[in-house]
């Protein structure tokens, strides 16, 4: 698949030599908190997920000026609708956070859902207690549907629909 572009950020494919930088970030206490599975993963583990990945689209988000890896943008698409998916988004450089290149890069994620991926669909999870990325994913005009309590995880599940965006 092709780079996506923005005025801040590029989305490229993610690779298997991007392992490292991912478990760094994911590994990160201020991004494991966030996360429903608060286990660390090792380089091995990514690899061995990215290896047995299937029905997703998972992309690096780079900061356009200089290539830097910052994040990540997911899809994990509904096996039983093709046009559901729920999304994922993860700026793992902490020094890009709340200067808006989570929102760019989200919002190019979800047009390219709907627009290449011919999703009717997205959802997102969140952690009720987050309440940046509640606000993000609001803004970008998810709506709220329910909170569901999964493994000792309060999580708020929201979704857009095309063309109600």
């Amino acid at each position: 698949m092709d780079n996506l572009k923005g005025s801040k950020i590029l989305l490229r494919p993610m690779i298997l030599s991007d392992a490292e930088k991912v478990v760094e970030w994911r590994n990160n206490k201020n991004i494991l908190k966030w996360m429903f599975n608060k286990n660390k993963i090792s380089v091995e583990d990514h690899i061995k997920w990215f290896n047995s990945r299937v029905n997703r689209h998972d992309y690096i988000v780079l900061d356009k000026k200089n290539l830097k890896p910052i994040g990540t943008v997911n899809y994990v698409l509904n096996s039983k609708n093709k046009f559901e998916a729920e999304a994922g988004k993860l700026i793992g450089d902490q020094n890009y956070w709340g200067k808006g290149y989570a929102k760019e890069a989200f919002k190019i994620w979800i047009n390219f859902g709907f627009d290449n991926l011919s999703l009717n669909k997205i959802i997102v999870k969140t952690n009720v207690k987050n309440v940046k990325n509640i606000g993000l994913n609001l803004s970008l005009g998810f709506e709220k549907i329910k909170i569901i309590n999964k493994d000792d995880n309060e999580i708020l599940l929201m979704r857009i629909i095309k063309g109600e965006k």
